[in-house]
């Protein structure tokens, strides 16, 4: 399976449940040599691109069970589906900077910590 067609599939997974945040991990697994591969990941929160990043693997021979069917330029894609209530830490860190630099000091990251005037 290649990398839309898991986002297509996690985005057609996803429910009417109210209240609830829309993340989705897609992980793209891509044979770069015989004996090295990377996988690339995307954050979609609410169906738009958040963060990406990826990881070198070295490959040993054989190869992981994951890895046996793939050949050098070959890719294929695992998503993972994560809803949330609750404020992200991204969210909580976006959050506190933009008070620390609206108030000209640092805050408090601790919530109901005392922040003292």
């Amino acid at each position: 399976m290649d990398k839309e067609r898991a986002k297509e599939l996690m985005l057609e997974e996803r429910g009417d449940d109210e209240g609830f945040k829309d993340s989705i991990v897609v992980l793209e697994m891509d044979l770069i040599e015989k004996d090295a591969g990377i996988i690339r990941g995307e954050l979609i929160i609410e169906g738009e691109v958040d963060t990406t990043g990826s990881l070198l693997v070295p490959l040993n021979e054989p190869k992981p069970e994951n890895w046996q069917d793939l050949e050098v330029g070959e890719t294929k894609a695992y998503g993972l589906r994560i809803d949330s209530r609750k404020e992200t830490l991204r969210e909580k860190m976006n959050s506190f900077f933009s008070r620390s630099l609206e108030e000209g000091r640092v805050q408090d990251f601790v919530p109901g910590t005392p922040t003292g005037t």
